[in-house]
């Protein structure tokens, strides 16, 4: 008797890794059956156990009935997930957030530090970490010092290599054939992982032409793609104007996406298409949104009018934007910049 009860915490520790796995695989029928072909053995072992008999039913039935809740209750979080992804999704928090802001912000202090390890030999065989110095990646490529440079690409390697591309392309001329090699590869590396999610986005846009969220995906890919500063020029512009494209064809599915507005104000600003920007943004601006969505496109439609000079409407959206009190120090910094720059200029 006294041995009956480890027996019975270890079949209730099988049977809940049963329904652990039986909820992880809902379609795998096999599982459902095995958890049922235990609940003999539990029988056996409440035959030995110190209960009342209803006590000892009421446990055999609960067994039973155990894989079957299990069951159902993860088919009903299924049904219920389906019905609330939409209603999620269209509220366009999983959409974009604004490219300008504090990583691209703080992006200038990024590119300039890397760990350089200075080593020394202390008179031994083995070599040891003496210590470790913050070094500015441009005047180490900029130095003579080949073993600073491999060992700064090698950093730049294990980093991330997108934070130092400028670097990278610029070791490509460098007169030490191994920094030359190392750079070519990490950007060799690179656009092969861009021109596969390109491809893999693709594939998914061919089984779902109609899932606007699969357009949108294809949109941030050719803007990430476009933005990485890998591609010359004439591809980066190819990849916003297919940006462009499926963002089109997600309102075309979906209207109700004014977050995407940021992305295609965005997208004219970089292809320097300052006037569309600017015909856009008004009619844009009307729309009922959340203030910080507002925000982001009124700091694109301000940008479009100082690069056309049109310093009234500047100094007018400027003076509402900062309204808002937006919270993105980029958004702010520039804002501030323009509307002084416009008041002057008025």
């Amino acid at each position: 008797m006294k041995h009956s009860w480890p027996l019975f915490l270890f079949y209730f520790l099988i049977k809940l890794a049963l329904e652990i796995f039986l909820l992880m695989r809902l379609h795998d029928f096999r599982l459902f059956f095995l958890h049922l072909g235990f609940s003999p053995f539990l029988f056996l072992i409440l035959q030995r156990m110190p209960f009342s008999m209803p006590l000892k039913m009421a446990v055999f039935v609960f067994d039973l009935l155990f894989p079957v809740i299990g069951q159902l209750g993860g088919i009903l979080f299924l049904i219920l997930l389906y019905f609330v992804r939409p209603l999620y999704t269209k509220k366009g928090k999983e959409l974009f957030e604004l490219p300008h802001g504090d990583r691209d912000y703080n992006r200038y202090m990024v590119e300039k530090k890397i760990i350089n390890k200075t080593l020394d030999n202390l008179g031994e065989e083995e070599t040891y970490l003496k210590f470790v110095h913050v070094d500015s990646v441009v005047d180490v490529m900029r130095g003579e010092d080949k073993t600073r440079k491999i060992r700064s690409i090698q950093e730049i390697a294990r980093m991330n290599p997108k934070d130092f591309i400028p670097q990278l392309q610029h070791a490509l001329q460098d007169e030490v054939y191994e920094v030359r090699y190392m750079a070519k590869h990490i950007l060799e590396g690179m656009e092969k992982k861009i021109m596969d999610e390109l491809e893999a986005m693709h594939a998914q846009l061919q089984l779902h032409p109609t899932d606007y969220q699969v357009h949108n995906s294809m949109a941030r890919a050719y803007i990430s793609a476009a933005r990485s500063g890998i591609f010359d020029q004439v591809l980066a512009r190819n990849f916003l104007n297919k940006a462009f494209d499926s963002l089109h064809v997600s309102l075309q599915i979906f209207p109700d996406q004014k977050a995407l507005y940021v992305r295609i104000l965005e997208i004219y600003i970089h292809l320097e298409e300052y006037q569309k920007c600017a015909d856009l943004g008004p009619s844009v601006l009307t729309m009922p949104m959340p203030s910080e969505e507002w925000c982001k496109l009124a700091f694109y439609y301000a940008e479009a009018l100082f690069h056309l000079q049109d310093y009234e409407l500047l100094k007018e959206i400027c003076d509402k934007i900062l309204d808002k009190k937006p919270k993105y120090d980029k958004i702010k910094d520039t804002v501030r910049f323009w509307s002084r720059l416009s008041h002057d200029a008025v």
